[in-house]
């Protein structure tokens, strides 16, 4: 089999779909960025199994999978993907050693694509609440870290009973949202404030409704990739 051909950044956001970041209003600085990350990534890890294939004097047959139930439920994740299998010789003839090498790749690639859809949530707080607080100077200095830290909890809590709220790392919050002002721990009258609550309950609102348009996107960008490569695959055999 021969490596697929990268295409360029304009042909990457013309596959993805990438208008749906505007046409949802969740466009962040770098998410169009982190977007084209879920192609170079599935792509590059489709390149490394057929090198690993050739390695092996193998041929692969790829397929797109997608989920069985097409329901979308808010904070679940969808397992859209690429299924990698040898062909033309007996599954028991498949060496150990490219079993092993093969399951690497799959676990590397897997985190590496959880990892991509907290990047993207990440960049959609962070830039959310900066916003937000570049116009209330006085809240700005009185909201701490932790704070924050358990807002972002709440605002990416999954609905599957397995799953756990996801906190923001402070070392990630204090990086995007460095304010020499800003108190160490916020007092409990403060939190207590209606000021504070309100804002909190806005703002966790507001991220819990563009966090569904973005995993929709992300779902998007997902089966694009995936069927894009699938359709590359099968014009290579029809050579």
């Amino acid at each position: 089999m021969q490596p697929l051909i990268l295409i360029n950044d304009d042909e990457i956001d013309r596959v993805l779909n990438m208008p749906l970041l505007e046409t949802f209003g969740i466009r962040t600085t770098n998410n169009k960025t982190l977007a084209r990350q879920v192609f170079y990534s599935t792509f590059k890890y489709t390149n490394r199994l057929i090198g690993l294939a050739n390695k092996y004097g193998y041929k692969l047959e790829v397929k797109a999978v997608h989920p069985k139930n097409a329901k979308y439920e808010p904070g679940e994740r969808y397992r859209i993907s690429l299924s990698y299998k040898v062909i033309g010789i007996d599954p028991k003839e498949v060496s150990p050693e490219f079993k092993a090498e093969l399951k690497t790749e799959q676990l590397h690639f897997a985190q590496e694509s959880l990892y991509q859809q907290v990047r993207l949530e990440n960049e959609l707080f962070v830039e959310r609440l900066a916003m937000k607080l570049n116009r209330f100077k006085r809240l700005n200095d009185l909201m701490s870290l932790n704070n924050i830290a358990e807002m972002s909890a709440e605002c990416f809590s999954r609905n599957s009973k397995k799953a756990k709220p996801r906190m923001i790392c402070r070392k990630y919050l204090r990086q995007y949202l460095s304010n020499p002002n800003r108190v160490a721990s916020a007092k409990k009258q403060f939190e207590s404030s209606p000021l504070f609550v309100e804002f909190r309950a806005n703002f966790i609102a507001e991220i819990q409704r563009l966090s569904v348009l973005l995993d929709i996107s992300f779902i998007e960008f997902k089966y694009q990739t995936v069927k894009y490569i699938e359709d590359q695959i099968k014009q290579q055999e029809v050579i």
